[in-house]
Parts: C-alpha cells; structure tokens; sequence
C-alpha cells in the first residue's frame, strides 16, 4: 500500500511538473536536417536567392491595387513590386470580442508589422544588360478582381520585349496557385530564375503566456519536417537544396507557405533575417524559395515555376484534405502536435467530430472524457479491486512490521510473500495513471496550439475554450473589473476540479504512512494553483473526469462488495455442506 502511493504520488507531480515546465518556459525547438549554414555543401554552388530589400516607406510610391474577394478571405495585390499585401481570414476575429477585427493574416509594408509576399526573378550574370522587374516595378493587370472564378494575370514588358507574366488563381478555400511565365520576343535567349519571398516581422499573438508551441520556419524535405525557431534566426541563416515539398513561416495558430506542385519542385529554400533595417520597432525574417535557373527560348513562352501558396489557419481537416489532394507532405506537422503527435492528433480528430455532431465543444469535451474513461474502466476495475485487496491485507502488513520492527529486510521479503501468496499486485492501482498522464498532456497539446480550440465557447462564462478561465476569486469572479496575471488565475472550474480531486481522493485507500498522507490531503490545493491558468477546456475534462471517477468507485465498489457477499454466502453454504456429508458418513 505504501510502495503504491509513493508511486501514485510521484507520477502525478512528475507529469505536473513536466506541463507547468513546458507552460512557462516552452523549449526552443531546433533545425534537425540543417541546423547550421552547410559552407561545404555549398562551395561552387550558387544560392539564387537574394535577401530581399525592405521597401522604403518613406517614399511616396504611386500604388495600384488588385482586389482580392473569396468567401473564406479577402485583400489585395499590390502592382507596385508585385506583392500579396493584404490577407484578411473573414472567418476568424483577433479576439472574442463581438466587435473585434477580423484577422488581417498578411499586412501591407507600411503597416505598423508588415507580412507580405513578393514574386520575383534573378538573370544569369552573363545578361546583365537586360532589364527585370525589381520592388519598386509598376506592373499592369488584366483584371481589377482575384476571385474563385476570375484568375489574374500581372505583366511586366522590359525594353528588350521580353514580357514577364505571374498568373494566380484561387485554386481552394486558402490556396492559390502561382504561375511565373516568360514571353520572349527579343533576339537573345537569358536564362532566369524565379523566387517566391515571404517578408515577415515577429508578432507574439498571445504575449506573456508562453505556450510550448513552435513559431518560425518550417521545411519539408526528403519526407522530414524541420523547425527553425525565430530566436536561431535571429543568429544565422539555413539553406535547403533539393527535392523540397513546401516551406513557410508557421505562427500558433496561423500558416503562409509555398509548397510544390506536382510537376514543379522547390530547388532551393533559404531563411535568413535583417539586422540592418531602418525600422528599429520590427525585425524582419525572409523566406524564399526557388526554382531552377531556365532559359528563356524566343518566340516562345516558358514556364519558369509553378507552385501553391498557402495562406490561412492550420485547421487539421483543411491540411489533411490538402495534403492528398495536392500531394502535400506532412502538412497536417504544420501543427505542433508535440512528441505524442499519435496520440494529439486523433483525440484533436474525435474531438471536432463530436463538434459537429452536437454544435457544442463543452459536450464534445464530455463525451470525448466518457469514452476515454470506458476505454480505461478495465484497468480502473482491476486497479480498485487491487486496492480493496490491499486494504484488507493492511493488518497483515502492520502486523509484520511490527514483528519484524526495524529489520527492513524482513519485512519487505515476509511483505513481498504475502502479496504473492494473496495474488496482490501493490502498483496495479498506479497502472491506469500511467496511462492516463500520455491521454492528459496530449489534450493539454490540443487545446493549447489547435486552432479549433481559439474561441470556442461553452455555455455560461467561457469564450475561449484555449484561455485560461476569465473569472478568478482574485476579482471576486469578475465583479471588480481587473484582470489578474495569468499566474493568479484561480477561477470557478479550478476550484470544482480541485473539489473533486479531493472527493475522489477521500474515496480512495489511505496511504499507511502518516506523512504521505498528510501530502496527499494538500494535493488538490497544490493541483488547483499549479494548473489554474490551463486552458479552461484542459480543466474542464479534468473536473469531469473525476466526476466519472467518482461515479465509477462508487459503481465498482458496490459490485466488489457484492460479489464478496456473494462469495461469502456459497463459502457458507458449501461449508455447511461438507459438515453435513461427514456427519451422515459418520452415523452410517
């Protein structure tokens, strides 16, 4: 009995501490392919792609703007330069008030955090007398719309008649297709190369929380998925060469990337960042990818690349359902699923399946808590029938210690041969824990990083199923109008879940040790204060998990006592038997 809560209690607070570690002080993940610039791979190489320029927004420069209309999005193209500006998600709102903003994805180069796109194309060297569009080029467009049934088409004529065109088509709900295309009507054949950048400035969206979620790079290659953190390209930049699937810059809950089509692949990627920008409140990282070098034959029109830009929310069903119509590559990792991604992923799955059944993820969570807790309830039953085993043969224990008093060898070999002579296990209670604690951090994963837990709402108080519970007793549950730092965060559904602990625990077996017992009376307090600042959905399974725990002891309980009655009254009635056969033997 000991042995079983000393392992109980160690595990609980090991995983405790594990989550309250990774809640406040998150790890820094790591390029795992490329985690240094390869000099060597690149000696006699010639990386295409350029650092891009930050544009001036001191000058004044003539704008034109290509609309851009969809259902799920809107914003625009800017002609001056060729970029993707403005990229507003008309689903998703900055936050859970009924006024707020819709979400502004990408933002124009004089916005206070610029997040744009831009297209662009390098030249041989030996063709240097030939002119190519650059950042400040005016270009013309065949339409003033980008639409879900009208594509456009950018052109930019040089002196040479070369004409350069990028033809983009909304192609899904957030994807677009970018074609870069060269009409060559000049006497001469260049070669070029195409590059896609996305210019980027480092916003924190949920500033001073802290999750443990990868924001930064992400890069499919080979079939591997590497993350690079904002912080490690702050220091240096990484280069990928070859057999590339998709790359871009992945936010918590956000996604720009250029992936790949199928008879197109990315040739090069690099990351770096700019230390030498004029604009002291932003640091800038860039993104591009590139194609191979191509000449331009006369007369003709060539292909220089085409590819899929992704712009928009990482909703699982969405990368999914693109990674297999466009054959996209670990696009569902967009999400930072963590080490448990097997376990993450399909509870993430189960969860907005019941969603949409029921129009409520406060009932999805409940219903997702049921059937983890009847997948568990056999191991539950045999750990409580564990317990009630050990709780019988308590005396027994007490007894040998007290034979056997300061000899700790005796009585752990005469405490051991009891408990296989009574076919007792003293760590069988601690088993559904162990698996249970995988099960509860994945959630943790779920409704810390997943998209579909942002404002998600329950009935009654609860807006954001991903923040922490907005009502704490530290405003008197929101009768003083002040909010608390996330740390004092101890609001209604804190409470319940540590009331339930307790009640639950006061269910259980007391341990038979003094001190670990008067540990475990204070760990729903201790609990309660650790966690309160958990996503409110996270504590919301926890509270009705042991609401079912309870329900379930009280359950198995009845039935254990039942069946020992029962065992009982054969054990009598089958004693009276024996009894009754010897004493007819004997008067035969």
């Amino acid at each position: 009995m000991q042995e079983s809560n000393r392992i109980l209690l160690a595990t609980t607070l090991c995983v405790i501490i594990i989550i309250v570690f990774n809640y406040f002080f998150p790890q820094k993940y790591i390029n795992n392919i490329n985690n240094k610039k390869d000099i060597s791979s690149t000696k006699n190489y010639i990386i295409p792609i350029e650092k891009p320029s930050i544009i001036d927004t001191k000058n004044d420069y003539t704008e034109k703007k290509v609309k851009i209309e969809s259902k799920k999005f809107s914003g625009s193209i800017n002609l001056r330069g060729a970029l993707i500006d403005e990229f507003v998600l008309n689903e998703y709102k900055k936050n859970t008030d009924i006024n707020s903003q819709k979400m502004d994805l990408l933002r124009n180069y004089k916005s206070k955090r610029p997040y744009y796109i831009s297209f662009n194309i390098k030249i041989n060297k030996l063709y240097n007398n030939i002119d190519i569009p650059g950042k400040n080029s005016l270009w013309e467009s065949d339409n003033n719309v980008l639409s879900n049934e009208n594509p456009v088409t950018l052109t930019w004529i040089n002196d040479q008649k070369i004409k350069f065109k990028i033809v983009l088509k909304i192609v899904d709900d957030y994807l677009l297709r970018v074609q870069y295309l060269i009409e060559n009507m000049s006497n001469v054949e260049p070669e070029f190369m195409e590059y896609i950048n996305i210019t980027k400035t480092k916003v924190d969206e949920d500033k001073g929380k802290k999750i443990a979620v990868h924001e930064g790079g992400l890069v499919v290659q080979n079939e591997k998925i590497s993350e690079i953190n904002f912080n490690k390209l702050e220091d240096k930049e990484f280069i990928y060469k070859s057999n590339i699937n998709w790359a871009g810059f992945s936010d918590k809950y956000w996604l720009s990337a250029i992936i790949s089509t199928k008879d197109e692949k990315i040739n090069t990627v690099k990351f770096t960042n700019s230390n030498d920008t004029s604009d002291k409140d932003n640091h800038y990282f860039f993104l591009g990818t590139g194609s191979k070098q191509k000449k331009a034959l006369t007369q003709k029109t060539t292909l220089l690349s085409d590819n899929y830009i992704f712009i928009g929310p990482k909703v699982i069903k969405i990368l999914d359902d693109y990674s297999n119509k466009y054959n996209i590559s670990l696009f569902d990792h967009a999400v930072d699923f963590g080490y448990l991604y097997f376990i993450t992923k399909p509870l993430l799955i189960l969860l907005v399946y019941f969603y949409e059944l029921f129009k409520n993820f406060g009932i999805a969570i409940l219903i997702l808590t049921i059937l983890v807790k009847i997948a568990l309830f056999p191991l539950n039953y045999k750990g409580l029938k564990n317990m009630e085993k050990l709780k019988e043969l308590n005396p027994k224990i007490q007894s040998i210690k007290q034979n056997y008093a300061g000899k700790n060898d005796l009585i752990q070999k005469h405490t051991i041969a009891l408990y296989k002579k009574e076919n007792v296990n003293p760590a069988s209670g601690c088993i559904p824990i162990f698996i249970q604690m995988p099960i509860f951090y994945a959630l943790y994963k779920v409704f810390c990083v997943s998209i579909e837990m942002r404002h998600a709402p329950i009935l009654g108080w609860i807006k954001d199923l991903s923040s922490p519970d907005p009502l704490t007793i530290f405003n008197l549950f929101g009768l003083i109008k002040w909010t608390p730092p996330h740390y004092l965060m101890t609001g209604p559904i804190a409470i319940t879940m540590a009331i339930t602990m307790y009640i639950h625990q006061q269910m259980s077996p007391k341990p038979a040790d003094q001190t670990q017992a008067y540990m475990m009376k204070f760990m729903p307090l201790f609990v309660m204060i650790m966690v309160s600042s958990f996503p409110a959905g996270l504590l919301i399974y926890w509270t009705w998990s042991n609401i079912l725990s309870i329900i379930q002891q009280i359950i198995t309980k009845k039935f254990i006592t039942k069946n020992k009655t029962k065992n009982k009254i054969i054990q009598q009635i089958t004693t009276k038997q024996i009894i009754t056969k010897s004493k007819t033997k004997n008067k035969k």
